[in-house]
């Protein structure tokens, strides 16, 4: 059965936007989970400007299925996920200024170095992913890395504006998810998935598992969290 992770990302930034206490991300994750999600994932940026460390305490004490925290793979991110020990670890490119994440990682050219880190956080118990673009010419360096799985970002996807661009980017998703198979990689897809779009990736492509997080938070403005997350847990599980 597909699983439904939710990023509580959005909480954190609606907090920090009025540098609040309020919403707290950790009570967020908790509603989620009550609610059918079946993981919580987290991105704890160089620049703190969503989620804060104290959150990633909290969460890796009170999350109860699993969490997922993304990091840039900087000494310092590392040396944090070392001492946190999160049950899964995902890579990502992160830059200055950037609203959210704006594309997935080369690993061109640098697999043994992403190979090194992914060492260290194994050697810790972590189970470790990379979020990449989805392109077969990934994979491989992702499989050279020795990483558990791939977290296909699907920004291009999400933002296509006809019916053949959305096509085209399927297309694209589909084979490196059957590439990925083919080296006994993991697969999971987040980027701007909503109650909408996620449903030709349902009808398409057998993805395991599916991180969304800005989306589910719009739509309980409206109808509330546990709402939300229900209708979501309901369409990626049983669609």
């Amino acid at each position: 059965m597909r699983k439904l992770t939710v990023s509580v990302d959005t909480a954190a930034a609606i907090r920090e936007s009025r540098k609040e206490r309020q919403p707290d991300p950790v009570a967020a994750a908790l509603v989620a989970e009550f609610a059918g999600a079946d993981g919580i994932s987290i991105h704890l940026r160089m620049d703190k400007k969503h989620v804060r460390d104290r959150d990633l305490y909290i969460l890796r004490e009170t999350v109860k299925t699993k969490l997922n925290l993304h990091i840039a793979p900087t000494p310092e991110m590392i040396e944090r996920a070392l001492e946190v020990k999160p049950p899964e670890v995902t890579l990502l490119p992160e830059h200055a200024g950037e609203l959210a994440t704006e594309q997935g990682l080369d690993l061109r050219g640098q697999a043994d170095e992403i190979g090194a880190v992914a060492n260290q956080l194994s050697a810790a118990g972590c189970r470790v992913f990379v979020l990449i673009d989805p392109d077969p010419d990934f994979i491989k360096p992702a499989a050279k890395a020795g990483l558990d799985g791939v977290e296909f970002f699907a920004h291009n996807y999400t933002a296509s504006t006809t019916l053949d661009e959305q096509k085209l980017e399927i297309s694209k998703i589909a084979k490196a998810h059957e590439a990925a198979h083919k080296y006994e990689l993991e697969t999971r897809i987040a980027g701007g998935l909503d109650y909408i779009n996620v449903l030709p990736i349902l009808q398409s492509i057998e993805i395991p598992e599916f991180i969304i997080g800005h989306n589910i938070f719009a739509r309980a403005v409206i109808t509330g969290l546990e709402k939300a997350v229900r209708e979501m847990v309901d369409i990626v599980k049983f669609y």
